[in-house]
């Protein structure tokens, strides 16, 4: 449900705040834990931010949102770290004053739409593709919103020239270049893709208000810079997962 560095953001707020015996009282009444696998995971691991850690990615997968809610509305009472809280915010939960909301349930929830992208993107050898959304996701976490929309739009540059790089090679034809002095553009791979049919206009045109929107000229009034970089993120994981899923459908 979450991704993992939100989860280290959190174990390290509850163990900043929380001694360990405290905070094994809290996993057993919110039910993440009994007290017999916090014996163990104790006896295990030793170091309490580990053990802390441990039982939340347990959790992660199995537990339902109002269980998460419930270890908000106790730990919040202390305050977060704007890392933990542009965490949360990044992942589609309302961050009030002592208080984190799911916008929507899981329907509001990007982290599994993330991690599924994530390994997507694996499984095609799209490593940098990945490595640009880390570095959006950690500069978002760091209020470096800039930055993060940056890497936003870097990571999708990176996935459609790779998407038109093997198209070519798929087509066995070159990519077309408006200019030979300044190289390709990343227009020259968003246009050779509605050459080659992988784009009909209407997605083409889509991708081109995007690539705008995502620049640093593409900022919206009434938006807040965290916002707009949030927002930005979670266009970028659509449109990402519709275009992977073009590829598997094409064969490339």
């Amino acid at each position: 449900m979450f991704n993992d560095k939100t989860l280290l953001f959190l174990a390290r707020h509850i163990g900043a705040n929380y001694s360990l015996r405290q905070a094994k009282e809290l996993f057993v009444e919110i039910g993440l834990a009994s007290f017999d696998e916090l014996d163990e995971l104790e006896r295990v691991i030793k170091i309490k931010p580990d053990i802390i850690l441990r039982v939340l990615r347990e959790n992660n997968d199995s537990s339902n949102d109002t269980k998460f809610v419930d270890l908000f509305t106790r730990v919040l009472r202390f305050k977060p770290s704007p890392e933990l809280v542009g965490a949360l915010q990044l992942e589609g939960w309302d961050i009030s004053e002592l208080s984190a909301i799911p916008l929507a349930g899981k329907l509001a929830t990007p982290a599994h739409e993330e991690s599924a992208l994530k390994a997507k993107l694996e499984d095609k050898g799209l490593k940098e593709v990945i490595h640009l959304l880390e570095q959006s996701y950690d500069n978002y976490t760091q209020d470096h919103f800039e930055a993060a929309n940056a890497m936003t739009r870097s990571a999708l540059e990176s996935l459609v020239r790779s998407i038109a790089e093997r198209l070519s090679k798929v087509r066995s034809e070159p990519i077309p270049q408006s200019s030979a002095r300044l190289g390709y553009q990343p227009r020259d791979y968003r246009d050779y893709l509605r050459q080659a049919g992988f784009l009909e206009e209407d997605e083409y045109e889509l991708l081109r208000v995007f690539y705008g929107y995502a620049s640093g000229e593409g900022s919206h009034p009434g938006l807040s810079n965290r916002t707009e970089a949030r927002l930005r993120r979670f266009i970028l994981v659509a449109l990402s997962f519709f275009y992977l899923e073009k590829m598997d459908a094409k064969g490339i």
